[in-house]
């Protein structure tokens, strides 16, 4: 993983860091499997709890 990725994933973790609903965040892709190339993109997947669904 480079800088910049890890930047991305810290970035949004702190949007989510104070939600209640997130359960979750999942990296998936080149960056999981560890052949990321610099130009790769960050494939991020979010755990949410469903309040009150049906």
């Amino acid at each position: 993983m480079f800088k910049h990725h890890a930047a991305s994933i810290e970035k949004l973790k702190a949007k989510l860091a104070n939600r209640a609903d997130i359960l979750a965040l999942l990296i998936s892709g080149s960056i999981a499997h560890g052949f990321a190339k610099a130009s790769s993109d960050v494939d991020m997947m979010l755990a949410v709890a469903v309040y009150g669904g049906q």
